[in-house]
This record gives C-alpha cells, structure tokens and sequence, in this order.
C-alpha cells in the first residue's frame, strides 16, 4: 500500500501547474474577462428561469412543450438575444469597469489578509475551561472572569454610579 502525502505539506499548493500565475495587468484583464463572461451567464441563468412560464404560444420566442431541444434552445437564444442582451451587455460592461478601476486595490487586501492568516497553523482541541481567558482550573473564577463583564465596571473593581444594573 503507498503512502498517503501528508495533507499539511500539499495544502494550498497546487501541483503540476500549466500555467504560471498572471501578475499585474495580466491578472486584472483575467478578472475582468472573468467578471464580463460571469455578467452574461448570469443574465442567460435569469431568463432560462422564467422563459418557458412568460410567453405562451407559437411564437418564436416561446417555449414549446415536446418540440425537440435543439429547437427549444434556438428559441430561448432568439428570446435571450432580442429581450435582454442590451441588459446583460451592460450588466458586463458595468462589471469591467468596477474590476479595473478597484482590482488591484482589492487583489492587495486579498494577498495581505492571505499572508496574515495563519493556514498552516496546527489544529488544537482545548477543553471548554482552557478556552476561557481567566478560568482558573479548579472551577472557581477570579474577578476579572469574562462572565462578570460590565462595560460600566470600574477597573479598579469598585461599583460605577452610572450603571443602569443594579
């Protein structure tokens, strides 16, 4: 039996790559080609959901019960080209413009948070009494125990007069 490749060392990389990595303004005509073809599938998904229920009869455009499909799809493509194409062009050209006037700004937030996450940080199940910052092991709490917060509390542990708590 051959061994198993440890999942902590292959996480996150990927192997055999065709392709390097896009970087600069390659990567954000990549997102932005991305964001225009998502625009209209989303817009092909919107009218494929209500077509066949809105236009009833032997149009062009309708949606024929038993008609074979390939039939069927030639009338949604009639339908999708002459009701919403404008919509969905829009729609992409909308998506392009808001990629590349914020994608980089975004894609550098995004890498930050990714460098600052800890993903290869080893698991580690606690008892519920070790998750508490001030539990003390034998059971009893001390004073500055997270179940006796008030945001009204003095530090020094003294009542506050302006506590709405009795």
């Amino acid at each position: 039996m051959a061994a198993l490749p440890d999942a902590r060392r292959s996480l996150g990389r990927p192997r055999g790559r065709a392709v390097p990595p896009a970087k600069g303004r390659a990567e954000l005509a990549l997102l932005a080609g991305y964001g225009a073809v998502s625009a209209l599938l989303y817009g092909v998904a919107l009218n494929f959901s209500f077509w066949p229920l809105t236009i009833q009869g032997e149009s062009a455009l309708s949606f024929v019960p038993g008609a074979p499909v390939v039939e069927n799809l030639q009338r949604f493509f009639v339908f999708s080209v002459s009701t919403s194409l404008g919509w969905d062009l829009g729609r992409a050209l909308t998506n392009v413009a808001l990629i590349l006037l914020t994608g980089r700004a975004v894609l550098g937030a995004l890498r930050r948070a990714a460098r600052k996450a800890a993903f290869d940080a080893p698991v580690r199940f606690d008892s519920p009494t070790d998750s508490l910052p001030f539990a003390d092991p034998r059971g009893t709490s001390d004073e500055r125990s997270p179940l006796r917060f008030s945001p009204f509390a003095d530090p020094r542990g003294t009542s506050d007069e302006r506590s709405p708590f009795p």
